[in-house]
């Protein structure tokens, strides 16, 4: 999951630095940048929704102090 998160965003970034370079490149730049962040957002929510319930299904002690701290890099690197 690390590994596709690096790559998407070095993606994002290498999709952004082309829109600086040439401003009327790529098309419809802000279109497709608010729904990255949607999808960011998305995944986010989808995250939270699962360690909710794997949490009630669980239980916290089971769940695991690594699995929580995983989770937690993953909701601070979508919103980056």
């Amino acid at each position: 999951m690390q590994g596709f998160q690096r790559e998407y965003r070095s993606a994002i970034r290498a999709y952004k630095s082309k829109h600086f370079e040439n401003r009327m490149q790529p098309f419809r730049f802000v279109d497709y940048m608010v729904a990255i962040v949607n999808n960011c957002k998305a995944c986010m929510d989808f995250t939270d929704q699962l360690k909710e319930r794997l949490v009630v299904e669980l239980g916290r002690a089971a769940f695991g102090e690594d699995k929580q701290r995983s989770l937690r890099v993953l909701s601070i690197a979508l919103t980056k």
